[in-house]
């Protein structure tokens, strides 16, 4: 999606994208809609029957202080935290991108983006508008809401923008514009830049280390498994997507690499970087990952 956007930016283009959040996703399916959606897609028989079980006759109940509340049964959604239950809200939802007929909609799980790409700023804005309407229509067909104050839209352009902007509205829902957001945890700015991304990982990888500086009796090498197999991955996550970045700011990753192989290994703070990773036998970071 975003080397969609990023080949729509090198052509002069603008791209627009709304990030639905749809209100409890999970847990407000209709099971009504829900057996018509598995009998569409070919469920039948004893796997329909047996998934119709597995819903229907569940109840919740709330324990505070050792006390129970009363028993209250649960008439809609799929449980969390189940194989079935991602499945199921895939199958009752994946109708959408059917729904909407200017732009394109990409889906994972219950993060929704969609997004249009057109000459000028209010051509973009007016097929949003046209997109939050037909999406909005779909979420009232299916009995499911959207949260406005958790999604939003942004305009991704290397051209300025000049004079108002069109909101994003339909009858009393209003989506706001964003200059960057997040996005099945990668944060994604307007100009496909990646620096907030990049300034997002760089203060967790630095309160990573600081946990480490505080093992310090653990062996180097034991450290070192340690940071290769639970601090790099959450860094180089979704690194095909973003790991195009400017040399600027991939460096402030490398940096810190730098100072990790200094923590582990007792290195001098003299030594410049190079020295460093050569000492502690590690690659650089955009080729790191073959150390995992």
């Amino acid at each position: 999606m975003t080397e969609r956007w990023r080949a729509a930016l090198h052509d002069n283009k603008i791209v627009g994208a709304i990030f639905i959040d749809i209100r409890k996703a999970f847990d407000t399916i209709s099971y009504e809609l829900l057996s018509l959606k598995l009998q569409a897609v070919g469920i039948m028989g004893d796997s329909y029957n047996w998934i119709l079980d597995y819903l229907k006759d569940r109840s919740q109940f709330t324990t505070v202080n050792g006390s129970s509340s009363s028993t209250k049964p649960i008439n809609y959604g799929v449980p969390q935290g189940s194989l079935l239950g991602p499945r199921l809200y895939s199958i009752y939802v994946n109708d959408l991108p059917d729904a909407v007929t200017e732009g394109e909609v990409e889906m994972y799980a219950d993060d929704t983006t969609a997004y249009c790409i057109g000459d000028n700023f209010d051509i973009v804005t007016q097929r949003l508008n046209l997109i939050f309407k037909q999406i909005h229509r779909w979420s009232q067909r299916k009995r499911l809401s959207i949260h406005n104050g958790k999604s939003e839209a942004m305009l991704l352009s290397t051209k300025p923008l000049i004079g108002p902007l069109q909101e994003l509205r339909f009858e009393d829902n209003r989506i706001d514009f964003v200059n960057s957001t997040c996005c099945l945890g990668v944060e994604i700015d307007n100009k496909l830049s990646w620096s907030p991304h990049i300034d997002k990982l760089c203060k967790g990888y630095t309160k990573n280390l600081g946990a480490l500086r505080r093992m310090p009796r653990l062996p180097p090498k034991v450290l070192e498994e340690i940071y290769f197999k639970t601090v790099v991955p959450g860094v180089i996550y979704c690194i095909p997507v973003w790991g195009g970045c400017t040399a600027p700011l991939f460096n402030k990753l490398e940096e810190i690499h730098t100072k990790a192989a200094r923590l582990i290994y007792d290195l001098p703070r003299d030594r410049d970087n190079i020295n460093i990773l050569q000492k502690a036998n590690w690659l650089h970071y955009h080729t790191c990952t073959k150390k995992l």
